[in-house]
This record gives structure tokens, sequence and C-alpha cells, in this order.
């Protein structure tokens, strides 16, 4: 010890597991000095400088007193200062309202990503500190937009797709919806607005409000199935019209006898006949349908130079809008089963094979026929005719 020195050196001592900051030592003066600080197990500073006469190899002794506890209630004072509101707040299940960039609540990892409160009643999702989803007061899910609409509705808007769904009581939109340019789209209505149908970002089809009629959205620019995509049956009150306004016609003009003749021969060509999978299918209780077989009244037109004639199953060039001839190609199709893992290489199935089909335009062909039994009438009324004048000469 040295007299008006506030440090404490000692030999072989263990000042830092028996001695701390407020605690008493007892040194030869017979005086308690306060620990300011434990340097090491063998320097200690005193609160003040020693009073007594320098000298060493003393004995001494360590005395606890209220200063520890007075430390840690300092301490424990601080951590409630600073930690005290999650009490009441996050460790009771209540959170602040954040921001977009700084979520109320949020992950250790990633703290701009999480749920925050933009507005009253609302709660909104924060993704990389830019709110991405909102859940608004009205009951509206907004994605990718923060504008709540007047009416009730899920909303999705973003440059790929928008998609749009409310319950309307009143305007013109009930529902609608549009699954990204060139895809599909579909919407229906509650008042005076079509339900639409579409791909490509393009109407395709619309059934009119009131009406119930369904009609394509483009005139004349659509077929109703093909030649690969039949409808099998067409039910209707009242047969097809089919525009004929003059106006929109470049006249040739009547058959010519060797479209009257081939016309005529294709009488030869009608019969009965039953379809091949409706056989497979029925039986011998599959029905019997009456006409012509498209590939026959090919070849009678070709017979009489009318026409290409058929080759290897293909035919040749036609003028004819009653002789029809559809192929396709074979189709792929990229598939995924329900349930199972998406693979970076997808399987590619199958799904039409190429082919063809034969037809006709029985209205067209009936009536060519017609054309050709008119002539033949006319032929036999006329030869009656003759006969009579010849019998009354």
């Amino acid at each position: 010890m040295t007299n008006g020195s506030a440090t404490v050196t000692g030999t072989g001592t263990a000042f830092v597991a028996n001695a701390q900051e407020g605690h008493a030592i007892n040194l030869p003066d017979g005086r308690a000095y306060e620990v300011l600080a434990v340097g090491s197990n063998t320097v200690i500073t005193l609160g003040s400088p020693y009073l007594g006469s320098t000298a060493s190899g003393q004995s001494y002794s360590i005395q606890p007193n209220q200063g520890f506890a007075q430390s840690a209630a300092s301490a424990l004072a601080t951590f409630l200062t600073q930690f005290g509101s999650y009490v009441t707040t996050a460790l009771a299940g209540k959170f602040g309202d954040g921001t977009a960039g700084a979520p109320g609540v949020s992950f250790a990892a990633e703290q701009s990503t999480g749920w925050f409160r933009p507005a009253a009643n609302t709660l909104a999702a924060s993704i990389n500190g830019t709110e991405r989803v909102r859940l608004d007061a009205n009951g509206n899910l907004l994605i990718a937009t923060t504008t709540s609409p007047t009416i009730a509705r899920v909303y999705v808007d973003s440059a790929e797709s928008r998609y749009q769904s409310r319950n309307a009581t009143s305007g013109a939109n009930g529902y609608a919806g549009a699954m990204t340019t060139n895809q599909y789209r579909v919407g229906w209505a509650i008042t005076a607005t079509p339900l639409i149908f579409g791909n490509n970002d393009t109407e395709r089809l619309r059934i009119q409000e009131g009406t119930g009629h369904l009609f394509p959205a483009a005139d004349n620019a659509q077929a109703n199935g093909g030649g690969s995509n039949r409808w099998s049956v067409v039910f209707a009150g009242t047969g097809t019209i089919n525009t004929s306004d003059e106006r929109e016609k470049a006249w040739r003009s009547a058959p010519t006898e060797a479209e009257l003749d081939a016309a005529w021969e294709c009488f030869e060509e009608l019969g009965f006949y039953q379809w091949n999978d409706q056989v497979a299918e029925k039986g011998d209780a599959a029905r019997f349908h009456f006409g012509p077989r498209a590939q026959r009244v090919w070849s009678i037109f070709a017979q009489h130079g009318l026409v290409d004639p058929i080759v290897n199953g293909q035919p040749g060039a036609t003028p004819y809008a009653a002789l029809c001839f559809d192929s396709w190609d074979d189709e792929f199709e990229t598939m995924h089963e329900i349930g199972e893992t998406v693979l970076e290489t997808p399987v590619v199935q199958q799904t039409r094979v190429a082919g063809n089909r034969f037809g006709f335009r029985p209205d067209q062909l009936d009536r060519l026929m017609m054309a050709a039994l008119k002539r033949e009438s006319d032929r036999q009324a006329a030869r009656i005719a003759a006969l009579e004048a010849a019998a009354n000469d």
C-alpha cells in the first residue's frame, strides 16, 4: 500500500472473483475504502486515496455492501426504460404501425419485409420495402395497388395482368377479368354489359345482355368448330340463315353442262350408311344416315374435268366450295399433373395426331343436284311435248 495512492496492488490475490465495484475493502490503517474498479486479480482502484502509512505484505478483507444492489437496480431500471414497453406491446401481441420500409412485424434476416398498418383499419404487406398487398377498411383486397375502389371487390393490377372482381349492386360491371395480354379474359356483369370471352387481348365471343344472344366478336371471321374439332349434334328450333345479298357477290353464271352432268351423276352415289364409331359403340343399333360419300363426289367432279383428282389420299385443287378437305398437324402441349412437382424440364405430351378429313357442304351440293334435276325435268317435258305434237299431226 502507498500513502496517498488510490491503487491497491496485491500478490497472489484473486480480486476479480472476490471483489466488485461498490464493495468495501478493509485496509491496514483500519479504514474501509470503496472499491471503485477491479482492474485485475492483483489490482484494485479505490474510490479515495489510501490514508495509512506505506506498507507491503499487509492483510485485507473484502466487505460487500449495498452498492452492488444499487448497481443492479440501476441496470434493471435502464433495461425497463429501453424494453419495458414490450410487455404491453409485442409481448402482449401488440405491435407498432410500422411503414413499408420498416414494417411493424418483420423478420430478423429481412427487416424490410413484413406487415404494417398504413391507415386506420387497414393491413398491408411489404416486400423488400415496397407495399405489395393491402386489405382496406371495406374488406377490399388490393394487390400491387393502394387505391381502394368505390365498390367492394378484389382488384389486381400489374403490367402483365389485370383482374378485377367485385360484389356490385349497381354500375355497369359486376365481375370482369383478364389473365395476361396473350392468354384469355372473361367477364360478366349484373346490368347493361355483355359477358365477353377473348384471347390474345382480343375479344372473340360475347353473350349479349338482356337477350342472351351469342355473337362472335367480328362479323363473318370465325368458324364454329373445325375439321378436327366438330360438334356432334346441333339442336335448333329453326334452320340456319345464310345471308345471300347480291351486293356481296361476284356473280359468275348458271351451272355449265359439265357441272350439271356431275351433279346428275351424284344421284347415283346417294345411299344409307352408318358411322364407324357408332357401330363400334352401338353395334347393329347404330342408326342409318343418308347421303353421299365425300371422296366419291370429288371423284365424280374430277371425272368431268371440274377438279383435280385425289392422289394418294390427297385432293387436288378445286374451285368449288361444295367440296371440302381439312387437314391438321400433330399438336403437343407441355403438361404438369396436378399435385406433382413441376420439373425444370416439363413433360411434353401429344394432344392431337396429324390427320385429314373430306367433307362437303350439303346445301350447295343439294342445290346443284336440284339444278341437274330441273334440267332433266325440262328435258323430259320437252320430250313429252314433242311426242304430243307428233301425235297430233
